[in-house]
């Protein structure tokens, strides 16, 4: 049985401590100790750790003093800027990790959580949960096998809406940097990042990679107020030579969930939430339900847990993750965060605080998507063209352009 442990009980940490009791309840986790800092607002998370024999800790350096060497699993889903630093604790700690999307906010947070990870001799997991989805798994596959002819092309359409209250759900959502540490939230790097991480393990030339970007045009924009961006989209191109295109915005109207086009020399592939197609000759050739957010989640634990059994199943590595951060790097690398005049926006009051809507978003995004150009090509009025970043090579983050 796997002896786990958890850092955070609120905000998201509340699905991974429903997701460890659901496994203690199979008999598969023991878990140990859950650090819950603000009592205050967890006392029903409280009372379902009492209900089951763990303890609770009010820091990690209490959790780790007790429970020295009995942790088999720390659990991670903290803020983004403490990823790297707690990760690194845990292993140096003795425990394997699972911590949140993103692995972290830099290439050089990831290349620091690699070398903890060997000297360790224990295994870092990232909760980039569609990875371990049953779909993305076959689809990759798929590809790799030549069903969809020579990979050209992959790209992401999503448009979630989030209203002001999101933004001051901690201190950290919405941020470039806190207290000296980078965070880069952004639609791409948190609520958007799976997606985008999906393309980029999807473009991977071998079944547990990922591609590798050698440049990207970016274009970020900012309509809320906030710090990052709340719009981007970009068009970088692989190593091995695949087309990569996102668009992702929380300025919107309405919720349009992510779409993800596949293209290759002798068909495509139709992902979404709920369902994906393998389409050759215009004719669908399989498909099959999506598995589902609720579903990965559970797929993603018991991937985890399986796989410190010594099982064979796929995970989602610092390797893989680090696509992902190596793209929000190179994006605000290439780009400087543009303000849309308020002339193009909409401002309505909801329950949930002000909500900023671009005009016309969701036929922009439409267009550029099918058109697969960035926004600027468009001949959108607010829109600044984007510059080819070479990104070959970068190994460190500088900061964001300005």
């Amino acid at each position: 049985m796997i002896r786990a442990a958890l850092i955070g009980a609120t905000g998201y940490g509340k699905y991974y401590l429903s997701q460890l009791i659901r496994l203690q309840e199979e008999g598969k986790v023991q878990l140990l100790g859950v650090v819950v800092r603000e009592p205050e607002k967890a006392a029903g998370q409280i009372t379902q750790i009492n209900a089951i024999g763990a303890r609770v800790f009010p820091c990690v350096s209490d959790m780790y003093k007790i429970l020295k060497g009995q942790i088999d699993l720390c659990c991670i889903p903290t803020g983004i800027a403490s990823h790297a630093p707690l990760t690194i604790e845990a292993l140096n700690e003795g425990c394997n990790v699972l911590v949140e999307k993103p692995a972290a906010a830099t290439i050089q947070d990831i290349t620091q959580m690699k070398a903890a990870e060997k000297a360790s001799g224990k295994r870092v997991m990232v909760g980039f949960q569609n990875i371990y989805g049953n779909d993305v798994q076959k689809i990759k596959r798929k590809i790799l096998d030549g069903a969809v002819g020579v990979l050209q092309s992959i790209k992401l359409k999503g448009l979630w809406v989030r209203h002001k209250d999101y933004f001051f759900r901690n201190s950290w959502a919405g941020k470039l940097k806190v207290n000296g540490q980078w965070i880069l939230d952004s639609p791409a790097n948190n609520a958007f990042a799976h997606f985008i991480n999906i393309m980029c393990f999807l473009a991977g030339d071998r079944l547990e990679t990922s591609a590798k970007i050698k440049n990207i045009q970016a274009e970020l924009y900012r309509a809320l107020p906030i710090e990052s961006c709340d719009t981007a989209c970009a068009r970088m191109m692989t190593a091995q030579h695949v087309l990569l295109q996102f668009y992702v915005t929380h300025a919107c109207g309405q919720n349009i969930h992510p779409e993800i086009e596949i293209k290759g020399s002798k068909g495509t592939v139709n992902w979404t939430l709920n369902r994906y197609a393998i389409n050759q000759k215009e004719q669908v050739t399989a498909s099959d339900e999506s598995t589902g957010m609720d579903n990965v989640r559970m797929a993603m634990f018991d991937h985890v847990i399986a796989k410190l059994n010594g099982q064979d199943v796929p995970v989602c590595d610092l390797d893989i993750a680090a696509a992902h951060t190596f793209c929000i790097n190179a994006m605000h690398r290439a780009s400087a965060i543009q303000n849309i005049p308020k002339e193009h926006c909409d401002v309505s009051q909801t329950p949930r605080g002000e909500q900023v809507q671009i005009k016309d978003i969701e036929s922009i995004f439409q267009k550029a998507f099918k058109e697969e150009k960035l926004l600027s090509e468009l001949g959108v009025s607010w829109a600044n063209a984007a510059e080819v970043f070479d990104c070959t090579g970068m190994n460190v983050f500088k900061g964001p352009k300005e």
